[in-house]
């Protein structure tokens, strides 16, 4: 489907049937005969990307023995990456291009890092906000596999933060993926992550920890003591980002119990990053905010 106007056809019909918005045109109006040639076109449309996701998904099991080979499958991941920014794609690109399942596999198995990146990219795509390819993920022992992935140490800094996009993608608002993250030591494996000297690895482990805090409970309870620690060096950082979400953090551990922190200590270091005079300064207001909420949670 490389004609642009067939794509934005199909843009437009699938806009106009996702029922979000009213029809603009009630098909029943339509002349019969030109009715007929815009459904032809349609069908048409949908077996030729469909035709193009195998044809890439056939890429993405050829052999990768030499650099050139490898770029080849990382050119297939980002051309599927760039289809597959509606669910509908992604449910294509599984239920019918039977490519979803080894793009997760690919993320562990890979001989080559620009590959498990770009597959861990492709991932998160697919999985975010989306239930039932997290199941799918979940039933084909996705979880470990991303884990396995995870703790790679040839995975440098930028692919580990992809890896940790794919984790978050496959579990959040997934109950049972929650509990699978958990119970396979999710908390614990992000620790390294929140400490590291990857501005881009530590934000995407802070802002999982954050979200998974917040909403669950069983997450709060499985925070092993050094977490708490770990977020309050975050504090004394000079990224706002970061300090935002550690102060996210924070607050739900605190909120989950407040006991378990030394209040005095933690409130010293809270108004410590305040009175640096650089958090929060211009238009990023949230970081401050952040931490006056937690400051508010000690008192």
């Amino acid at each position: 489907m490389d004609n642009p106007m067939y794509k934005a056809l199909l843009e437009w019909s699938l806009k106009q049937n996702d029922g979000t918005r009213p029809a603009a045109l009630d098909p029943a109006q339509l002349d019969p005969e030109k009715k007929a040639f815009l459904e032809r076109v349609m069908s048409e449309m949908v077996e030729d990307e469909s035709s193009t996701m195998i044809e890439l998904v056939a890429k993405l099991h050829s052999k990768e023995d030499t650099e050139e080979e490898a770029e080849a499958k990382v050119d297939a991941l980002e051309e599927l990456s760039d289809r597959v920014d509606r669910i509908d794609y992604a449910i294509t690109l599984h239920a019918y291009a039977k490519g979803f399942l080894p793009v997760i596999h690919l993320i562990r198995d890979s001989k080559h890092e620009g590959v498990r990146s770009k597959a861990a990219e492709l991932a998160s795509v697919c999985m975010r906000n989306n239930p039932d390819l997290q199941l799918a993920a979940l039933e084909d022992g996705g979880l470990a596999t991303i884990f396995q992935a995870h703790g790679n140490p040839e995975n440098g800094h930028n692919c580990r933060a992809k890896i940790v996009g794919a984790l978050s993608a496959l579990v959040q608002n997934n109950k049972t993926a929650e509990a699978a993250f958990l119970a396979s030591g999710g908390v614990e494996a992000l620790r390294g992550d929140i400490v590291s000297i990857s501005s881009k690895l530590k934000l995407k482990a802070l802002f999982m920890l954050q979200w998974l805090l917040r909403d669950c409970e069983a997450a709060r309870k499985a925070a092993v003591a050094g977490l708490a620690n770990d977020l309050e060096t975050v504090l004394s950082e000079e990224d706002d980002d970061a300090t935002e979400y550690a102060a996210m953090c924070l607050q739900a551990l605190v909120q989950g119990d407040k006991g378990a922190f030394d209040a005095e200590t933690l409130r010293a270091k809270v108004e410590q990053r305040l009175n640096t005079g650089t958090v929060g300064s211009g238009e990023a207001e949230t970081a401050r905010d952040a931490l006056k909420q937690l400051l508010g949670l000690l008192k």
